[in-house]
């Protein structure tokens, strides 16, 4: 079988709008260039979507990140590939209805930008890496391996991203059966070792691993009860019969290759975080942190955060906001809030090293995040030593306030407020907050496959007066999204008929389709309004 890179045949106009979807679904090869197809250009590739071929209209080709297995070399199809899988008959169903082609590079190999047929820009380091690494193995090894160098790449995707000091590779590295022969059989230390020292001398990190998807179920439990973290969620909790659900979206399945990670069962406290590895990601101008052990990083929520900073209304001094976020993380949206001009954020999140990645990646920002851990959220007065944080966090706000936000005012603006607790609580502690900060306004609920149990807390946490948004992420099947968006005004339009007593209107005013969750599946927020009725 022959491992084959995909690329995108589309119309001039459409280039850099397929290049966007292409980088906010983490599908896009920027590793190479957007190529013109002109005659000798359109020779090196093998249209497979189209029986006669890449149609003059399509002029332009984008490199992707899919990959694609056929029987024999590329080159040796004259025509059309016949179809061997389910797969191959899909990318041929969206390339005809997206006014696109789908096509194969004939001889995939690395091309230098400037030589006279060069198409792409200097090499993938970590497949340079690799070749070389293959080509310095001793002579006996060389000789046992099942296919040629170039064959041995060919079954590599050579995907990969770099969260400093953290190289990240993609979920199929090494994942061949002549990849796995060869990495058990070379000699253990000198050889692998060498790769992965000059892996990481070539990408600039210190540390390796292999990212898996994030596992829906957890192992079986060691002690620790789920149930004691638990979202404020009723469709996607686990039941009493199902306690296994990976509702902290851990990392379980992540492949440490190389360096010291930590341990992928230390508590979320100050003494393990001192020792964990703490990988740093840089989008929109702002920097998260997070502990890839125990936390995930999604990519692909890129285009939604650019979103939340061009939100209106967030920078207007004269009617400043205040912002839920019910399901935290490192901060994803949150930053995106504070950087878009909200006046204060309040945030809940129930996975510590998340916590503590959101406090880092806020300091590494120039803000200064509060956090209230682990109160006694069952009293109804208070939350123990958590309503003292609250309350110095309140007067610090005011006494910021007042002063103004000038060089002489000292120290950071407190605009972050974090809960380590279940978002279940949210609501009573807004209703104590009120007094101290500016109106609610939105409420983000970024919790996937569904938000839907957030909602009536998201509604509760609304200001009463002036209403406001509340985004909700859901994953919806593509040619279900129309009948989504009348379902959940519908389900929002009873939850704030018991919120407003003098009612209010529900509208969803936009539907973002933010990335690709899965074949069909689209991951969108529903912009819910909710304007409250004026009292006569």
């Amino acid at each position: 079988m022959h491992n084959r890179q995909i690329w995108y045949a589309v119309r001039p106009e459409a280039v850099q709008k397929t290049r966007q979807i292409l980088k906010t679904s983490s599908a896009y090869d920027s590793t190479k260039k957007i190529v013109k197809l002109d005659d000798a250009v359109s020779a090196l590739f093998v249209c497979i979507s189209h029986e006669d071929g890449i149609a003059p209209t399509y002029s332009c080709a984008l490199p992707t990140l899919t990959r694609l297995e056929v029987e024999k070399p590329v080159s040796q199809y004259d025509g059309l590939l016949p179809v061997g899988n389910e797969r191959l008959a899909r990318i041929r169903e969206l390339a005809r209805a997206s006014d696109m082609a789908v096509l194969m590079l004939k001889v995939e190999d690395e091309i230098d930008a400037s030589s006279e047929q060069g198409i792409f820009k200097p090499s993938n380091p970590f497949a340079v890496t690799l070749r070389k690494w293959l080509s310095s193995l001793p002579q006996d090894v060389q000789a046992q391996l099942p296919r040629s160098i170039r064959n041995m790449m060919d079954l590599e995707s050579c995907s990969y991203q770099v969260y400093p000091p953290l190289l990240l590779l993609g979920p199929s590295t090494f994942a061949s059966p002549e990849w796995h022969d060869l990495l058990h059989r070379a000699p253990r230390g000198q050889p692998l070792h060498d790769l992965m020292d000059a892996l990481c001398a070539s990408m600039g990190v210190t540390h390796i691993a292999i990212n898996k998807p994030i596992p829906a179920i957890l192992p079986p439990p060691t002690g620790t009860s789920i149930n004691t973290l638990t979202p404020a969620a009723t469709d996607t909790l686990p039941t009493a019969h199902d306690t296994r659900e990976n509702i902290l979206r851990a990392p379980l399945a992540l492949q440490p290759l190389h360096g010291d990670f930590g341990s992928p069962t230390a508590p979320a406290t100050p003494a393990f975080f001192s020792t964990a590895l703490w990988a740093t990601a840089r989008q929109n101008g702002l920097t998260q942190v997070f502990a890839p052990m125990h936390t995930m990083f999604s990519g692909g929520n890129i285009k939604e955060k650019a979103r939340v900073l061009e939100f209106p209304g967030l920078r207007d001094a004269t009617a400043p906001c205040t912002v839920v976020d019910l399901y935290a993380g490192i901060g994803y949206f949150a930053f995106s809030y504070v950087k878009a001009g909200a006046r204060a954020v309040l945030g809940w999140e129930i996975n510590g090293w998340s916590v503590e990645g959101a406090r880092r990646g806020a300091e590494r920002n120039g803000w200064r995040m509060e956090i209230v851990r682990g109160g006694d959220s069952s009293s109804g007065g208070g939350c123990g030593n958590g309503e003292d944080i609250v309350n110095g966090w309140l007067l610090e706000f005011r006494r910021f306030g007042e002063r103004g936000e000038g060089k002489r005012s000292g120290g950071k603006k407190p605009r972050l407020l974090m809960f380590e607790e279940s978002n279940e609580n949210a609501a009573r502690r807004v209703e104590r907050l009120r007094h101290g900060v500016p109106p609610v306004r939105h409420v983000n609920c970024g919790y996937l496959p569904t938000s839907k149990g957030s909602w009536g807390v998201a509604v509760r946490c609304m200001d009463p007066k002036l209403g406001g948004w509340v985004h909700a992420h859901e994953n919806v099947r593509e040619g279900d999204i129309a009948m989504r968006k009348g379902e959940i005004e519908r389900d929002f339009a009873k939850l704030a008929e018991g919120k407003f007593e003098q009612g209010a209107k529900v509208a969803c005013e936009h539907v973002e389709k933010v990335k690709s969750y899965a074949p069909g599946v689209i991951h969108c927020v529903f912009d819910i309004h909710i304007q409250p009725n004026e009292v006569s």
